[in-house]
């Protein structure tokens, strides 16, 4: 089942156009108004498209550190809450738990380390731009603070 349900900026778009194709006279303004307007709405879906991809960066990097704190906890209680066995195969299987464990964490690392990379990347390339509106280096100043 489709939405035929209209933006309000659809809306102005279309009745732009209506304007444009009863008023002879004014033809002129009204096109210009509509393709600054549509302009206009392109800029607006293109800033909330590069904030969605910020958001997902960061809940991704949220998402890896958590498993690795996970990971950790994980290694910690094992290495603490164990008394070491005697037995050599024992001994071997502890070893062996212990070092799965420790690579698990390592990956889970990782992960967490090239998520953040990808979310800084991401905040370099929005500082760079410097603004995405009329207020000078506003997103510059914002992504600043927001990398240290």
């Amino acid at each position: 089942m489709a939405n035929n349900k209209q933006s309000p900026v659809e809306e102005l778009l279309r009745q732009a156009d209506q304007l444009i194709a009863t008023q002879r006279p004014r033809a002129e303004v009204y096109a210009a108004m509509a393709e600054s307007l549509g302009r206009a709405w392109k800029d607006i879906n293109s800033n909330l498209e590069l904030r969605k991809q910020i958001l997902d960066l960061n809940v991704q990097y949220h998402t890896k550190a958590q498993e690795f704190f996970d990971k950790m906890d994980e290694l910690e209680a094992s290495c603490t809450d164990t008394v070491v066995p005697i037995e050599i195969d024992a001994v071997k299987n502890f070893l062996t738990t212990i070092h799965e464990l420790r690579r698990a964490l390592l990956e889970s690392l990782m992960g967490a380390l090239q998520a953040g990379n990808s979310l800084l990347g991401k905040l370099k390339e929005l500082g760079a731009e410097g603004t995405l509106d009329s207020r000078p280096d506003r997103i510059r100043s914002s992504v600043n603070r927001g990398k240290f």
